[in-house]
């Protein structure tokens, strides 16, 4: 590394821009002009001499530090010595908003992505590729990028390979070559493709998904005008509308206002869309993962239930408020704990909850199935102010006589049609099966009202998957012959909280899973990359998570085989977990425990996006997922259809068909009457996530990856350190270390014979033709010249047909050589320079001396005749005096 080179050095985790001053080899340490930005209270902190405070602003490890000095506003250098490891190669030369696709950066690297973020976030370019993958920066605010005219832009430009490479980064981009590669291999391979959308709460997943959905429409349409004019004729809604129209019905139903973002989805989902041959839309599917069921009965401070509720009590009409029994939305408990009834993005409640009621009625919706939808809803409410008293002298509970609760009790009688007497039994009380008979015992007012609870989460998780049920008898098709799918993944991104329990370790373990399908995806398109290039390709061993993935899912002795084997055993609790686990994994480079962390049971997981602290309390109880099965079975025999065909099947997934229909039977006697379901939550999600993998890995996948810039959703802040925590969680970094693991850099070859002519007199100017030819030519000298080590797995250069690859210490041979010829060119250079100003200073003088000299004796003949002139004129004077 050479002396005054443009560096990055890694401080306190963030990359800030230095300058090489020293190089001590030996040592492996670079001493560097580091720069730091300072706020305006840190400046004020400085002394009238600008240096005697400087310890009241520089970070601990930096205080005491001579040298320092402001150089300008806002910033300051400073001499710091690190380990080389910490020092990487800038880009020099760049206009970074105008880089669209970051491994065309011959230095790819974290502070690299992070430079050409951030400048183009604020100059409004919020898209940026890597390679295959897309990243998109929320902007938090309007941009106008999604008009009909950049559709059709797109669109039409897309199906032009010349043409299309022209176009900027965008989601439409992505959404594009996925349904044009679907109808190029269907004559083909039949290769169906897959869009992965993934990010952080608030990072723009579900819009950017929208988005997809909305453009996919708008192609489909463009191939389908005739059948959209029919149905238009008809007054019917479209395919492409009924397929839209599901977003509202979702998002109503399965997002809520977090203190990270207004609409949160608390679910996964896969939205598989359904092509012709022809590029027309038949139809869709969607799947759903992981809803987020506490949420029902416990919201953060400052977050809100799901939406629906809200729009419910604030947009129905008096009729239906009267027929639904509702109360103002201040009166719930569910609602009214966390003291947060609005949201802060400027919806409307009330206007949202027309544009849901539009949307059921788009797909099919009758007004009397709309209803029964909302009186489960309603009923939900009434539910949690339903509250539990113990009885005089008695540990047992009864519903408190108030008459709030016996009024919200006789409501969910009316909403649900069950018995009065029979729902106040079964919420206070449960069977207990001793031998042949079932004995039935009180609850404590602690166990009724974790039953209502329950019970609440598995009437609406129910009632959830009822609605997507129903969405897909409205939106599916049946595949024809060379009929394929786009499918769009919404999943949830990698979670670290300041408590993590089993919920973040199912959605971290997902992510973990697509990481997986991610590096491989990305490893292959290296491949490509060699094999497009026709370079010799050696495999080479590239980051991946198989360790930690093998120790969450291994079937003997795994993380959740551990945690399934503790929920079967009688006695089975958390303590005892977390001691199996520290018995069991403690030798698996993935996990680890302090002493401090197995005191308060809880463990760490080495995630490929960062370390993550888990805490064992309540993993069992989540797991087994507790369902009350006498309220379920009372719910069955509702003189509703509605209700009981929403738990007609014991995962809830019943036809939505089967509304008008009744239950066939009570229950079955092979169903555990503890209350436990016979299979896991940990179990269903693997199986669940297994399922989706199966489709991805038989997909074209495309990936998108969403960053939130900010935690204040401020169109003007973009936070480094945030933003290089989602770009490691996103897996866009690990991306960068497998793309490099061969050759990190690499030139075109017109840029790489520019750069580096100089070292062996190279002409510059070679005419395209014979570019590749002379790059070859070039780095066999170059090899030779300065002796450069080769490795038969890895030459330290390779020609492609388009770009040169080199490893890293070609690359620095290659810096050093061009700064020593530089430094040679620099030497003449200033010698001519030199010559040329001591020559030009030589003429100016000698031509302001002979222009003294002639002025001298122009002014010194003039004064001489002026006195001849003078003494004859006196002379002449004299004389006529004298006649």
């Amino acid at each position: 590394m050479e002396i005054g080179a443009a560096v990055w050095v890694l401080e306190d985790e963030m990359w800030r821009e230095a300058a090489v001053v020293a190089v001590d080899e030996q040592a492996g340490v670079v001493e560097c002009s580091v720069e730091q930005e300072i706020t305006d209270e840190q400046l004020k902190l400085e002394g009238d001499d600008g240096a005697s405070n400087e310890d009241d602003f520089l970070p601990a490890p930096h205080r005491k530090r001579r040298n320092s000095r402001l150089n300008r506003r806002g910033s300051m250098r400073r001499l710091h010595a690190v380990p080389a490891a910490k020092v990487l190669p800038r880009n020099h030369g760049e206009a970074y908003h105008t880089v669209e696709d970051l491994t065309k950066l011959v230095h790819l690297h974290e502070p690299a992505i992070l430079q050409v973020l951030r400048h183009r976030f604020f100059h409004g370019l919020i898209y940026t590729s890597t390679g295959s993958i897309l990243v998109a920066l929320n902007p938090f605010r309007r941009l106008d990028l999604y008009s009909e005219s950049i559709k059709e832009k797109y669109y039409k430009l897309g199906a032009d390979k010349e043409a299309a490479k022209q176009l900027a980064p965008h989601v439409y981009t992505v959404a594009d070559k996925a349904f044009r590669t679907m109808l190029s291999v269907m004559r083909d391979n039949k290769v169906n493709q897959t869009i992965l959308v993934s990010g952080e709460s608030g990072a723009g997943k579900t819009e950017t998904t929208k988005l997809i959905m909305n453009y996919l429409a708008y192609v489909s349409t463009c191939r389908s005008a005739a059948a959209n004019k029919s149905s238009a004729a008809k007054g019917q809604p479209t395919i492409h509308d009924r397929v839209l129209e599901s977003n509202p019905i979702l998002e109503a139903f399965g997002n809520a206002r977090t203190n990270r973002n207004n609409n949160s989805s608390r679910f996964g989902k896969f939205i598989k869309l359904g092509f012709t041959s022809t590029g027309e839309m038949l139809g869709a599917q969607i799947s759903t993962y992981l809803l987020e069921r506490v949420r029902l009965v416990s919201q953060g401070k400052g977050e809100r239930n799901y939406h629906i509720f809200y729009e419910l009590c604030k947009g129905a009409s008096n009729e239906d408020r009267d027929a639904l029994i509702l109360r103002d939305v201040t009166e719930y408990k569910y609602l009214n704990t966390s003291e947060c009834y609005i949201r802060l993005d400027g919806v409307d409640d009330a206007k949202s909850y027309q544009e849901t009621r539009h949307a059921m009625t788009s797909i099919g919706m009758d007004n009397d199935e709309q209803l029964h939808v909302m009186r489960v809803v309603s009923a939900v409410l009434h539910l949690g102010n339903v509250h539990f008293v113990s009885e005089k002298g008695r540990d047992s509970s009864t519903i408190d006589s108030s008459s709030s609760s016996l009024e919200s009790l006789q409501a969910i009688c009316k909403l649900l049609g069950v018995e009065q007497e029979v729902l106040h039994s079964t919420l206070c009380t449960k069977q207990i099966k001793a031998g042949a008979e079932f004995i039935t015992t009180k609850l404590t007012v602690s166990q009724a009202t974790s039953t209502r609870d329950s019970v609440v989460k598995t009437l609406y998780s129910n009632l959830f998957n009822w609605l997507v049920a129903r969405i897909n008898s409205s939106i599916q098709y049946k595949e024809e012959r060379g009929s394929q799918f786009i499918g769009v993944v919404d999943i949830f991104g990698f979670e670290i909280f300041e408590e993590n329990c089993l919920e973040q370790l199912c959605i971290n373990y997902a992510n973990e899973k697509l990481q997986q399908l991610f590096g491989r995806f990305v490893f292959r398109m290296e491949q490509e990359t060699y094999v497009s290039e026709d370079i010799p390709w050696q495999f080479v061993d590239y980051p991946n998570n198989d360790i930690c993935v093998t120790m969450l899912e291994r079937r003997q002795m795994g993380l959740f085989s551990l945690l399934d084997e503790q929920c079967l055993i009688p006695k089975g609790n958390d303590e005892k977990l977390a001691n199996k686990y520290n018995e069991q994994l403690l030798k698996e480079s993935s996990y680890s425990v302090s002493k401090l962390q197995r005191a308060k049971g809880q463990f760490v997981i080495h995630h490929y996006a960062g370390d993550v602290c888990y805490s064992t309390n309540g993993f069992c109880d989540k797991n087994k997922d507790h369902m009350h099965t006498e309220a379920i079975d009372l719910l069955k025999t509702s003189k509703f259809g509605f209700v009981r065909s929403i738990f007609e099947s014991a995962d809830g997934m019943s036809s939505p068909t089967a509304a008008k229909k009744k239950m066939d039977d009570r229950g079955s006697d092979t169903r555990r009457r503890s209350g436990i379901m016979s299979s896991t939550v940990v179990a269903q999600f693997k199986s669940q996530l297994t399922s989706l993998l199966e489709v991805l890995n038989a997909t074209e996948p495309h990936f998108v990856r969403c960053i939130k810039p900010n935690d204040v959703a401020s169109s003007a802040a973009f936070e480094k350190k945030r933003v290089l925590e989602q770009l490691r969680c996103s897996g866009v970094l690990e991306a960068v270390k497998i793309s490099r693991s061969g050759y990190p850099v690499r030139f075109v070859h017109d840029v790489f014979i520019k750069n580096y002519s100089c070292i062996l007199s190279q002409q510059s100017n070679i005419p395209d033709r014979q570019l590749k030819q002379v790059a070859m030519e070039f780095v066999t000298n170059f090899t030779a010249k300065f002796n450069l080590q080769t490795d038969s797995k890895r030459p330290p250069f390779q020609v492609g047909k388009t770009k040169v690859f080199c490893v890293p210490e070609a690359h620095n041979a290659l810096e050093a050589a061009r700064a020593k010829a530089l430094y040679k060119s620099v030497i003449t250079l200033q010698r001519y320079c030199l010559g040329y100003a001591v020559r030009a200073a030589y003429q100016r003088q000698r031509q302001s001396a002979i222009l003294i000299q002639s002025s001298w004796r122009r002014v010194s003949c003039r004064r001489r005749y002026m006195y001849v002139i003078q003494r004859q004129r006196s002379a002449i004077k004299l004389q006529s005096h004298s006649l």
